[in-house]
């Protein structure tokens, strides 16, 4: 889709990849490209947790980290049930297509591809990360997306959850869990699904 500058351009963007995707709730995965074991061990339960979820799409940045660690399981779990699955990776134009699901591309630069990115999903799963996972969080809710921030997974994840942030159709206790690190990874993981059916629901039943 080339280099791109404006919302306009983003939006005809995001619009265009978002023709691309099939039916389904879209659940992006921003986070950072390095993680700590708690990170890590998160974002490999959640990938276990999306496979098992019903009609939905899984889009990542397609770079290492916490978006290459949960489609890898993603897709390891979606094989032992003979499911393909519903993965997609968005990167920029003229980057190599990432080892998994389906690439699909669009601006020229990294900025870009979040600004694309940060489009596509009306929910997103923040795990860790630094300065480009902040843009991206940024990002998506300004375009009015609710985005699980695991507060206890820390950096740009513990600075984006805040009680401001919390979705109408969640409470403050389910809110609160992201932020509570005696969960542990999988009952993380667990806790995220959990809120991501709600949400699901909620879309569903809304006029």
């Amino acid at each position: 889709m080339g280099v791109l500058g404006s919302v306009f351009e983003f939006d005809q963007a995001a619009d265009a990849i978002g023709r691309q995707l099939p039916a389904g709730l879209r659940v992006g995965i921003l986070g950072g490209r390095v993680l700590d074991q708690f990170g890590m061990e998160l974002c490999r339960a959640l990938g276990q947790e999306l496979a098992a979820l019903r009609d939905t799409v899984v889009i990542t940045g397609g770079v290492a980290g916490a978006g290459e660690t949960v489609a890898a399981v993603y897709v390891e779990a979606c094989q032992k049930v003979s499911s393909s699955g519903h993965l997609f990776h968005l990167l920029p134009e003229g980057s190599r297509p990432a080892g998994s699901g389906t690439t699909l591309f669009a601006g020229g630069t990294m900025a870009e591809r979040r600004q694309v990115l940060g489009r596509l999903a009306p929910v997103y799963v923040a795990v860790g990360g630094g300065i480009g996972t902040l843009d991206e969080i940024q990002i998506a809710r300004t375009n009015g997306a609710a985005v699980l921030a695991v507060a206890a997974s820390g950096g740009a994840a513990a600075k984006a959850w805040s009680a401001p942030a919390r979705p109408p159709a969640l409470s403050e206790e389910q809110w609160g869990q992201l932020a509570d690190s005696s969960l542990g990874p999988s009952r993380m993981a667990a806790a995220v699904a959990r809120i991501l059916g709600i949400l699901a629901r909620a879309a569903e039943s809304a006029p």
